[in-house]
């Protein structure tokens, strides 16, 4: 029985992961914790002794199964993830203290009212081990809901998806009239600068024009240009004549064409796959601050 859970944990390591988002790594490291509460549960119950020392022999167990399972996927080509081996660790034991309090509760004498306390203790342990899950899921299709919307750093969850690149990133309130969130970019002069999306909504095959709000608020940046990667070219940056504009003065909203886009870098023309959008600043200084704001598909 424990020789299976072990060589069933394993495999499951080895299934492709959910990383292609924050929001989604969020997922699966809930499903890392879930994982190995349950089998720690399993080991748990199969164990013939004390709670204590069943509680001793389930929690070594799964620290085991974890080290063998990373130490799986790094022959297999991915990484060994330490902080996986710390989920895996505080998932198993989450649970092994819940029915650890449970079996004490189950051998309480006397008042009800103690066992009824330990029960609902071991309760709200047990419901621990899911709670990562349904925070991150929640998350994901909330942003998902706000579709054609990619972007406007006003949802409490837009701090999950995007990233700056070679820059720093703050929010700062908009004008008065519209009271919205903007992204300021303090851009650096060293290679490529600008801001990293992760999409909440792939498919986009149903939008033709990504349209923004751009505004140069401090020292000179002439051009933006902008890149929109399926999952194959995550980070990969080719300018296009359709995906570069020119930044006027003021606040201005800006219109790039999806599809011509992702054809004239080389892509062919798939667009149910978005997994990235990436606005770089070129013929920029040092020093120069660019906001960005409502992100969105018409």
């Amino acid at each position: 029985m424990l020789v299976c859970i072990g060589a069933a944990t394993i495999a499951i390591h080895l299934l492709p992961g959910l990383d292609s988002s924050r929001l989604e790594n969020g997922i699966r490291n809930s499903l890392h914790f879930i994982l190995f509460a349950i089998v720690a549960a399993a080991i748990y119950s199969t164990v013939p002794s004390r709670p204590a020392v069943k509680f001793l022999i389930a929690l070594g167990a799964a620290i085991t199964i974890g080290l063998l399972a990373e130490s799986a996927q790094r022959l297999a080509g991915a990484t060994f993830d330490i902080t996986d081996i710390y989920r895996d660790l505080s998932g198993a034991a989450t649970m092994l203290i819940a029915l650890l309090i449970f079996s004490a509760s189950r051998n309480a004498e006397g008042a009800s009212v103690k066992r009824f306390t330990l029960q609902t203790l071991a309760s709200a342990f047990a419901v621990l081990v899911i709670l990562p899950l349904l925070y991150w899921t929640s998350a994901l299709l909330f942003e998902r809901g706000r579709h054609p919307v990619v972007l406007d750093f006003d949802s409490r969850y837009s701090q999950y998806r995007y990233s700056p690149i070679n820059a720093e990133v703050s929010l700062v309130r908009g004008p008065a009239d519209r009271e919205t969130t903007q992204a300021e970019l303090l851009l650096s002069k060293r290679g490529r600068s600008g801001l990293a999306i992760q999409t909440a909504k792939y498919d986009w095959s149903n939008k033709s024009t990504l349209v923004f709000s751009a505004e140069v608020v401090e020292g000179a940046t002439a051009h933006l240009t902008v890149h929109i990667n399926d999952g194959r070219h995550l980070g990969r940056f080719a300018d296009t004549p359709s995906g570069s504009i020119t930044l006027l003065d003021g606040r201005r909203e800006y219109r790039i064409p999806v599809l011509p886009t992702v054809t004239e870098a080389g892509r062919g023309d798939e667009i149910t796959n978005i997994r990235q959008l990436v606005i770089l600043a070129r013929d920029k200084q040092a020093g120069a601050r660019v906001r960005l704001d409502d992100i969105r598909l018409e």
